[in-house]
């Protein structure tokens, strides 16, 4: 059992829980923010079995997309997603 903990961009939210949900993969979505701009994130909880890690892989990396945005004249990149994968002891859905 694994547990991935993936910081998206808000604007990538929406498509990657109905991705995850149409999937059967169970997430929490807690609020937060932080990073370069203090941009607002979710975090995501995502208790999943060891043989559906690359699933959730590639689900990360076609609903969270980085873009450029203007800050203070340059161009930066937001979005995207940053995810760990940590060993998980059990999951329950109650």
């Amino acid at each position: 059992m694994k547990l991935v903990v993936a910081v998206v961009d808000d604007a990538s939210v929406p498509g990657l829980a109905r991705a995850l949900a149409e999937h059967g993969l169970v997430s929490t979505q807690i609020p937060s923010r932080g990073g370069f701009l203090a941009h607002p994130n979710t975090t995501f909880l995502i208790g999943v079995e060891a043989a559906r890690l690359e699933e959730v892989k590639r689900l990360l990396f076609e609903k969270a997309e980085a873009r450029e945005v203007e800050h203070e004249g340059a161009r930066v990149e937001v979005g995207g997603a940053v995810a760990f994968v940590l060993e998980a002891e059990a999951f329950w859905k109650l």
